[in-house]
């Protein structure tokens, strides 16, 4: 009966590529910046755009975001941008 164990069981598969892991991303000034120019009340969809490019300047390749949010708003219980 063959086995399903691989050959060589515990060696690296050939095919991953020999690049070094990505160092860990410097995120920890984000939140303090976020609050301060949330503070000095620039628009909502302006800070959220300059940080999702901070995050991307940062190493982390982000695509598309999506942010949600409750509101206390009469008529409408949230909002979202993507």
């Amino acid at each position: 009966m063959d086995s399903l164990e691989p050959e060589g069981e515990g060696d690296m598969p050939s095919d991953l590529p020999d690049t070094p892991p990505a160092p860990p991303l410097d995120l920890a000034a984000l939140p303090l910046w976020i609050v301060e120019r949330g503070m000095r009340g620039l628009r909502l969809d302006e800070q959220f755009s300059a940080c999702c490019q901070r995050v991307y300047d940062a190493g982390f390749p982000i695509k598309r975001v999506q942010m949600g949010m409750d509101m206390l708003h009469p008529k409408y219980g949230s909002h979202t941008f993507v």
